[in-house]
């Protein structure tokens, strides 16, 4: 089972990826899980458990957090649950904030992965050319197929995470939870 989010793509893009290379055929959008109060989930044995999605402001998207808040995951055996995060610059303290969030659900993260995707946020950075673009989705393929292999395999290879990242992420959400206001936005016939 596959839980993702994704603003963009790439993180259904990946999602679909690692789907089709572990031959799990669940996918799980956590926004429309969100949307409908579906918290509750069953592994069949062997099954693993997937997180995907991209990373913001350094850490986990709101939905994210609002969907594992409420998760209730069940198992008749220690699943292997992974988180794959996808990002522009780095991984920051997401998958950090994912494992606490998960630990206060009793989910516990065996593996995390991440891999750098094309940038998307035009509104800080502007767009890669295509030709970078290209070569950054090339060597996705790449950490799409390594982090497929890891998770058959029920290895972690982890995605490195200094103390700054910690600090940086702290600041960052700060700045995220107070630039996502909507209120400016009106919609009319």
């Amino acid at each position: 089972m596959i839980f993702y989010f994704s603003g963009t793509g790439n993180s259904l893009y990946a999602a679909k990826y690692i789907a089709n290379n572990i031959h799990d055929d669940e996918l799980v959008n956590m926004a429309d899980s969100v949307k409908e109060g579906r918290y509750y989930y069953a592994l069949k044995p062997g099954e693993t458990c997937g997180f995907v999605f991209p990373v913001y402001f350094g850490g986990m998207p709101s939905v994210v957090a609002q969907f594992v808040k409420k998760l209730r995951l069940s198992s008749d055996e220690v699943p292997y649950v992974y988180a794959l995060v996808t990002y522009g610059g780095k991984a920051g303290g997401s998958v950090q904030a994912l494992q606490i969030a998960l630990e206060k659900r009793y989910v516990y993260l065996s593996a995390a992965f991440g891999v750098k995707m094309p940038d998307n946020y035009v509104i800080m950075y502007n767009p890669a050319t295509e030709e970078k673009a290209q070569q950054v989705l090339r060597e996705a393929e790449t950490d799409l197929l390594t982090a497929a292999t890891n998770i058959i395999a029920r290895n972690n290879p982890g995605v490195s995470h200094t103390m700054l990242d910690t600090v940086m992420t702290a600041g960052m959400q700060t700045a995220y939870r107070m630039m996502r206001k909507t209120a400016s936005f009106t919609v009319d016939n």
